[in-house]
């Protein structure tokens, strides 16, 4: 039979073995919370850079509508400024053949 010296050592041997167990899950749980805490850092991280993207694409998209509305502006504006130059040059071909015609009216018309 075994004596109660070596129970006792046999005991002694499995409390250690318990013991340690329970400080390496200790731990194990403590890595484990600072991983969650991480990992939650970070999905809240993403999110707010998602958010940003957003954003951004949101403003990108507005951006591009206006320069769009601008290119329409500027080609209205290109085509008064084409319709004023032909107006401007009808005007200054009738001045000379009124001048070639009858040079009097138009220095007339230059003193008004």
């Amino acid at each position: 039979m075994s004596s109660p010296r070596n129970w006792n050592l046999a005991f002694e041997s499995v409390k250690l073995e318990y013991t340690n167990a329970q400080l390496e899950c200790n731990a194990a749980d403590e890595r484990a919370k600072l991983l969650a805490s991480e990992v939650i850092s970070l999905e809240e991280k993403a999110l707010r850079l998602r958010s940003n993207e957003l954003k951004l694409e949101k403003q990108l998209e507005n951006l591009n509508s206006d320069i769009t509305s601008f290119k329409r502006k500027v080609s209205v504006l290109e085509k008064e400024r084409q319709d004023f130059q032909a107006t401007v040059d009808a005007l200054q071909e009738g001045m000379i053949s009124l001048n070639l015609c009858s040079p009097r009216v138009t220095s007339g018309l230059q003193e008004v």
